[in-house]
């Protein structure tokens, strides 16, 4: 299992941030989020701006909000993967939020997903879709709809704590253990008692039971810390997850 973190930034000294607290926590990547791509123009040469570092850490790829409507998606397919392919990224998450009455269905979805992840695995990059409050993957019955439709050599799924215990999936070690064939990513990620993101440990949701269940299943992709917490500092962000991390058994050795 390789642990990454995955956090908005604010212009290069943020980036610069986030790639310095990354490296000295013992971050193994950095999977790098819609707005960072944006900022940069899907420019991958940013991050020899970034500092000592930033190179090796872009192994975590990327995760990418693209329009909620996949059939635009040829509109930033090759955005993505000029960033994510001269960054050496090793992973490409699309979040996104269809929903039925804009006339999506689990087929229409699944023919785009399948599209997309195409041209990521003929360059050997892992590609996945993202579990989403407010969308037709919120629910366990809805991720594993869509997942029956898809090859997971070609598309998997990234699997986001937070929001599968927002849609009602109570045991996340159970619901790993039903979509272990599909998950190729895992987002980890906490929730407070009023519903809003929190650093791993201060919130309410079991995620070290999450981490043993990923090393039961001998998970040997990425494990990202989604960090979204609103009022935490960047190095404390970084160190609170990687603490929590190892807390519950993980020891960093296939993180090289």
């Amino acid at each position: 299992m390789k642990i990454g973190i995955s956090r908005n930034t604010d212009g290069i000294d943020g980036a610069a941030e986030l790639i310095r607290c990354a490296a000295q926590c013992g971050f193994g990547g950095i999977q790098f989020k819609t707005n960072q791509l944006r900022a940069w123009h899907f420019d991958a040469s940013m991050l020899d701006q970034l500092g000592v570092g930033a190179r090796a850490l872009g192994r975590g790829g990327v995760v990418f909000h693209p329009n909620s409507d996949p059939a635009t998606w040829p509109e930033v397919n090759d955005s993505v993967m000029r960033f994510v392919t001269a960054a050496g990224g090793e992973h490409v998450c699309y979040c996104f939020c269809p929903q039925a009455d804009k006339g999506h269905t689990y087929d229409s979805i699944a023919r785009q997903l399948t599209e997309a992840g195409k041209l990521y695995a003929d360059r050997g990059i892992g590609f996945s879709f993202h579990n989403h409050t407010g969308s037709m993957m919120g629910t366990q019955e809805e991720i594993l709809r869509l997942c029956d439709k898809l090859d997971p050599a070609v598309c998997g799924l990234t699997f986001d704590s937070a929001h599968a215990a927002a849609c009602g999936i109570v045991d996340l070690d159970a619901a790993i253990e039903a979509m272990r064939s599909h998950i190729n990513n895992v987002h980890l990620k906490d929730l407070n008692d009023a519903g809003k993101f929190c650093p791993l440990g201060q919130g309410k949701l079991a995620l070290g039971g999450v981490v043993t269940a990923l090393q039961r299943i001998d998970f040997q992709h990425w494990l990202i810390v989604d960090e979204e917490s609103a009022g935490v500092g960047c190095g404390e962000a970084c160190d609170i997850s990687m603490n929590f991390i190892k807390a519950h058994g993980w020891s960093g050795a296939a993180n090289g």
